[in-house]
């Protein structure tokens, strides 16, 4: 084995034991946990569309695989046409399915419009051609934070765990969505109760580890429809500020008058919200106070011009009969 041989033997076996050491990242992998439909959506309507026709030439197929409240799908019937699902309001789905029961050489089309409502089932709207929830996600340890157990909530709830192969399987939210990605430890760390720690240095038993807050901000009405900012309360007795992302129905307070711009700073006046409550509220509005208005103007005084009226007339006669006598 010659010299050149032998270095690059010797570098090989270098990367080798450097790379070996730790298991990279890039193996972790990511995926959209899709959540299900949670309840049974009030199905009302259901139309069975056939064509008189003896003769048809497709068959039917259904892109989301029939009844699937959460997946948009298209329907191309037995005559070759195409519905999609749609949403006829936020809280009304069309869903289209296949006709089973539709026999091919009848004629029929093989098509079906199920017309389904969430409307009891506040957590989930209808938008895009589905049900999407109207929650926000949620993780406690406030994304992929390994080192932390943590719960990450879409309508259901989902806690970190270790699998058997000692992977951590790690909740967290992205774009609205809640994914998990599959996390393989380190070599010299360990997968334990949800989080990764270096195994020189396990974690105090007697360590609080938040997991919970209390109350949840799905059992708080979110800031558009009437709710306000709350305090939290963790498992191991801290606080936060939140608000709350549950949609509630009713009236929303969103418009107070007379706003508070209409009203000198510093006067205290009550405010009618568009829901009839009632509230008290300072003004705000810079205000220039006006001039004095003038002092009032004194009667006109006649008595005191009478003598003088008397004299003016009594020499017009005095010169009148002068003149007469010349």
């Amino acid at each position: 084995m010659n010299k050149n041989t032998k270095i690059g033997l010797f570098i090989i076996l270098i990367l080798f034991t450097i790379g070996g050491g730790q298991k990279q990242a890039v193996n972790d992998s990511i995926e959209e946990i899709v959540i299900p439909f949670t309840g049974t959506p009030m199905i009302y309507k259901s139309i069975t569309t056939s064509f008189g026709q003896k003769e048809a030439f497709f068959s039917c197929t259904d892109t989301d695989g029939g009844l699937d409240w959460i997946t948009f799908g298209m329907v191309n019937d037995n005559l070759d046409r195409d519905h999609y699902d749609v949403c006829s309001d936020d809280q009304t789905l069309q869903e289209q399915q296949c006709d089973s029961s539709c026999i091919l050489s009848e004629g029929c089309s093989g098509w079906d419009t199920i017309t389904a409502s969430a409307a009891d089932n506040p957590e989930w709207k209808c938008e895009g051609g589905k049900f999407v929830p109207t929650t926000v996600c949620q993780d406690t340890d406030g994304g992929q934070v390994y080192s932390v157990k943590g719960t990450a909530s879409l309508v259901l709830s989902y806690t970190d765990y270790c699998d058997s192969d000692n992977r951590l399987i790690e909740y967290f939210c992205e774009d609205g969505a809640l994914k998990a990605i599959t996390h393989s430890p380190a070599s010299d760390e360990t997968c334990e109760d949800g989080r990764i720690y270096k195994t020189a240095f396990p974690p105090d038993p007697d360590e609080c580890i938040v997991t919970t807050w209390i109350p949840s901000t799905t059992s708080i009405c979110s800031p558009v429809t009437g709710g306000t900012e709350f305090t939290q309360t963790s498992n191991c007795d801290t606080t936060k500020t939140n608000t709350g992302t549950k949609v509630c129905s009713g009236c929303i307070n969103e418009v107070w008058s007379p706003a508070t711009g209409t009203k000198c700073i510093g006067t205290s006046f009550q405010q009618v919200s568009s829901c009839g409550n009632v509230r008290s509220a300072t003004g705000v509005m810079v205000c220039i106070a006006p001039p004095p208005p003038p002092p009032p103007s004194e009667p006109f005084d006649w008595d005191k011009y009478i003598p003088w009226i008397i004299g003016f007339v009594a020499l017009i006669i005095v010169l009148s009969m002068m003149k007469r006598k010349q």
